[in-house]
């Protein structure tokens, strides 16, 4: 039986993202974190285990709507990510997952009247959160 090599990256990485379940967070926050945990790891295997973390399903990558960085959120319990939109607050980053018919009518109605494909996991709806209104 073949073992699963965890690295200090990739779990430092999934310590962060389990913390910070409801909101997005960017690599350089994973930088932060990580001194703040006396953890010695340079960017590039952050940015290295973040993309496999992206193709394993484990998190959604995004690029931010307030500038050209890219963010992540933790898919966890939300497994369904790719097939729903979410709302970000931009402001503390909180991530609401907009999972009722409301939002799947919007992305069938976009597709049917416009031909336009929404790609859920890459889409996101940028605002304010009840807590930063």
């Amino acid at each position: 039986m073949q073992r699963h090599y965890r690295s200090k990256g990739s779990h430092l990485i999934e310590c962060y993202s389990k913390t910070h379940k409801e909101s997005s967070f960017s690599a350089k926050q994973i930088v932060d974190y990580a001194k703040e945990c006396d953890v010695k790891i340079d960017i590039a295997t952050i940015y290295r285990n973040l993309e496999k973390m992206v193709a394993d399903g484990l998190l959604l990558k995004t690029k931010s709507q307030e500038s050209d960085s890219v963010i992540y959120q933790c898919v966890d319990e939300h497994h369904d990510c790719h097939n729903h939109l979410h709302a970000r607050c931009k402001n503390c980053g909180k991530i609401i997952h907009l999972e009722d018919k409301t939002t799947e009518m919007f992305i069938n109605h976009m597709m049917e009247h416009y031909n336009f494909a929404i790609e859920a996991d890459l889409s996101s709806i940028c605002g304010l959160c009840k807590d930063c209104r």
